[in-house]
């Protein structure tokens, strides 16, 4: 179970960085990012959300990650 927390604890460090980072990137540049960001972070998709979308779902993402950790 601790070890679970772990995860969870390391998933909520890596969403709080690229929420940060993204939030730095210019709506124009944000799809190269994400695209360059996606295979680094479970929950990011194939297809690029905008800006906002990313925003909401990263949010989300770290309030479950909260809650079940």
């Amino acid at each position: 179970m601790e070890q679970t927390g772990f995860k969870f604890q390391a998933e909520i460090e890596t969403l709080k960085a690229y929420i940060e980072e993204a939030n730095g990137v210019s709506e124009a540049d944000f799809e190269n990012w994400y695209l360059n960001c996606k295979d680094r972070v479970r929950f990011f998709s194939d297809k690029p959300p905008t800006k906002d979308e990313f925003a909401k779902k990263a949010n989300c993402a770290l309030l479950m990650y909260k809650k079940i950790g």
